[in-house]
């Protein structure tokens, strides 16, 4: 009788343990840190819409991504090598220049400026604690 307890109990504990939702489809919305991240994400996706789409299109949206996920959630690491990387790529006019930087380097430093710039404005509130990293990256 035990057993028949035991394992509705122990599925059920590994359900709610789930520490983040894996895409969009998984997120509450009726939870406010779920829900907060989440708009979070999705604005700083907007702003991404703002860089000229003969840019964006060049970029490699993977390492975009991974330097926004990496600076959002390292307070210890800064942006200054990055400030160098994009003024030396994004200073020809005819677009992105590679020929001192890959293009995953300038994407990777692109996405950081992206997170530094989140990360900075939630601690100035003390509201880092009230977001989670992995629903903002989704």
């Amino acid at each position: 009788m035990k057993k028949l307890f035991l394992i509705p109990a122990i599925t059920l504990f590994v359900a709610c343990s789930s520490p983040s939702p894996k895409d969009a489809s998984e997120i509450d919305l009726s939870n406010f840190k779920q829900k907060i991240s989440y708009a979070l994400g999705a604005d700083m996706g907007n702003n991404f819409s703002n860089v000229p789409d003969e840019i964006f299109s060049m970029l490699d949206k993977e390492e975009l991504e991974n330097g926004f996920f990496e600076l959002l959630t390292n307070k210890n690491q800064k942006t200054d090598q990055c400030s160098k990387i994009l003024q030396s790529a994004l200073s020809s006019p005819q677009g992105i220049d590679t020929s001192k930087y890959s293009m995953g380097e300038v994407s990777h430093c692109y996405g950081s400026i992206f997170g530094e710039m989140l990360r900075n404005s939630l601690a100035s509130k003390k509201a880092m604690d009230e977001v989670n990293p992995d629903i903002v990256k989704i």
